[in-house]
């Protein structure tokens, strides 16, 4: 996707994976949810967006080209969109404690090994859209 598209309203969900079978994978497990989601296959894409558009929480691949995940998370939150945003790292490589201890020590809200419970992507993800809901509605007051 284009950052510059007109996002639908409500809360969105960015997706950063180098591989598409892996963002499709994701879009479909979040599908139940009502969120919209954005998904790109590079960090440089996604720092981007966020520079330009705010997301309730990201869904990211620790092992990409030119950018891996832990650095990602740290440049996000560098943003002015992304000072607040909940990063859930995602590994099918990095399982040791070490990398989930690095994971953490990037800014990330969550470290999960694949293969993974969708219900538990949903239900985690579901968790920080209701408090993005919150803290928008304390805003908006």
């Amino acid at each position: 996707m284009n950052c510059s598209e007109e996002l639908a309203q409500g809360p969105r969900v960015l997706l950063v994976d180098d591989s598409a079978a892996n963002l499709l994978a994701l879009q479909a497990v979040l599908s139940s949810l009502e969120v919209s989601t954005v998904a790109f296959r590079s960090g440089k894409e996604a720092l981007t967006c966020v520079e330009l558009q705010s997301f309730a929480v990201a869904i990211v691949d620790v092992q990409m080209p030119e950018m891996d995940g832990f650095e990602l998370t740290k440049r996000l939150h560098l943003t002015k969109h992304g000072r607040e945003l909940p990063v859930l790292l995602v590994t099918a490589i990095h399982r040791d404690e070490a990398f989930e201890r690095k994971g953490y020590a990037s800014g990330a809200a969550d470290y999960i090994t694949k293969p993974y419970d969708p219900e538990i992507i949903r239900t985690r993800v579901k968790a920080f859209i209701d408090l993005y809901r919150q803290r928008d509605a304390i805003r908006r007051r």
